[in-house]
């Protein structure tokens, strides 16, 4: 599976990515009113549900998940040996234009139609059920 960037925090954290647009957004059209569906590749971030049930129609082509059980148990991590006052081990550090903030990488997925029963609906961020809502019975992969 390609990397595409990497999730990062400090205490909140931020992601390293360039979209055309987040999952919350609708799909553009062009100032002259036509549609973009199937004439450039769609993509966003955050694995919203309506982004996944797009790309398993076929009108986006991706979208980037980022594993809420790998942030939670980073975070909690992350937060005991603060509470310890154990010096925590970053990864990296990244320049907010005053001062080198030290992060944590954590590794984001990207998610297609080849990959997305192994990813969200595997997790459990998504269901099987949720992700094909609007797919026909018979145009459906196999329930996992």
């Amino acid at each position: 599976m390609p990397k595409i960037g990497h999730l990062c925090f400090p205490i909140a954290f931020f992601g390293h990515f360039q979209y055309t647009l987040t999952d919350q957004e609708r799909i553009p059209h062009s100032p002259s009113g036509g549609d973009f569906h199937g004439k450039v590749a769609i993509s966003g971030q955050d694995a919203d549900l309506a982004a996944v049930q797009r790309i398993v129609e076929g009108t986006q082509s991706m979208t980037v998940y980022k594993p809420i059980k790998s942030i939670a148990t980073k975070s909690a991590e992350v937060a005991v040996q603060l509470a310890k006052g154990e010096k925590i081990q970053a990864d990296e550090t990244v320049n907010n234009g005053k001062v080198d903030v030290p992060f944590i990488k954590l590794d984001p997925i990207m998610v297609d139609k080849d990959n997305v029963i192994d990813t969200v609906i595997k997790d459990g961020f998504h269901s099987y059920d949720e992700v094909y809502k609007n797919v026909p019975e018979d145009k459906r992969p196999p329930r996992p």
